[in-house]
């Protein structure tokens, strides 16, 4: 087992290998639940990684499937032991399960990730969004969400950037112009403290950002928000999660195919963007032009 693997790496590692071998033999998932004498839904659970298989499952599905090197066999125990930690993470405390079934699959990702892309047409990435910032965001789902909802989101992505900032990950980030102007319904000291944190963050060289600029003239994107977290190196599809987030649903995707398609088509904008050097600039000069904003404000009284 390699030194320091995640939990979702090593989790990965072994249904990789559970599919593959069973891909090999020509069998189906329904197969393999008749022979280990599980329900189907376990199989599928199992090759999704929604559920992790335990060691004494694991030896005898894998004797099933042909596969009895013993230095292999040793290797995938030792990572599903991994993928089983004992000590849950916050995310999987009671306040933050209902939060949408991917939402910890994301974070498990994020954590996991050596780096990581964010494309947002609308705003700010969720994992970079400072207290005030998350606040104003998640009040307009006032109608949608509880109280307790609406709380539970808020510390998820607090404690998602604390974790960002703690780690080594390296964080690329491409926001259409209009971010830099959609002030959320709030006060402009509030864009205006996220957009100074974002220059922060690309000045101590944690975030690349590109900004999309509003004459852009380029092909657009209609399929939302994403962001793909890479688990080994910044290339390879096949080691790569995508998230993807529209009105009606969030998701966790493994596809390679599918991974590559949205890579590719982020490849192309950040070509068309700003420069690196550009982006830095507009964010700096909208957070002057919101100071401005902010000191013109009449005083309450």
């Amino acid at each position: 087992m390699p030194t320091g693997e995640s939990p979702l790496v090593a989790r990965r590692r072994v249904r990789q290998a559970v599919r593959e071998a069973r891909e090999r033999l020509g069998h189906t998932q329904g197969d393999v639940a008749e022979a280990m004498e599980w329900s189907l839904s376990k199989v599928i659970r199992i090759e999704n990684g929604d559920v992790s298989i335990s060691p004494n499952d694991l030896r005898p599905l894998l004797a099933y499937l042909g596969v009895d090197d013993r230095a292999v066999v040793d290797d995938l125990v030792r990572a599903t032991r991994t993928a089983r930690e004992r000590r849950a993470p916050w995310w999987h405390e009671p306040e933050f399960r209902g939060i949408t079934p991917s939402m910890g699959k994301l974070i498990e990702a994020e954590n996991a990730a050596q780096v990581s892309w964010a494309f947002n047409p609308t705003m700010v990435p969720g994992r970079l969004q400072v207290l005030d910032y998350a606040q104003a965001v998640l009040a307009n789902y006032s109608e949608e969400l509880t109280p307790d909802e609406i709380h539970a989101r808020q510390e998820a992505r607090i404690r998602r950037r604390d974790a960002f900032l703690k780690s080594t990950a390296r964080m690329n980030v491409l926001i259409d112009e209009s971010v830099l102007y959609r002030t959320i319904g709030s006060p402009p000291d509030v864009l205006r403290g996220q957009l100074d944190e974002i220059v922060r963050l690309i000045e101590r060289r944690r975030v690349r950002a590109r900004v999309i600029p509003l004459n852009f003239d380029g092909p657009l994107v209609t399929f939302g928000m994403f962001e793909l977290f890479y688990l080994a190196g910044d290339d390879d599809p096949a080691h790569a999660v995508l998230y993807s987030e529209d009105w009606t649903m969030d998701q966790v995707v493994e596809d390679p195919v599918r991974i590559a398609r949205h890579r590719a088509k982020l490849d192309q904008l950040w070509d068309m963007a700003l420069s690196d050097e550009d982006s830095l600039e507009l964010i700096r000069t909208r957070s002057k032009e919101l100071a401005t904003t902010s000191s013109a404000r009449p005083r309450q009284r």
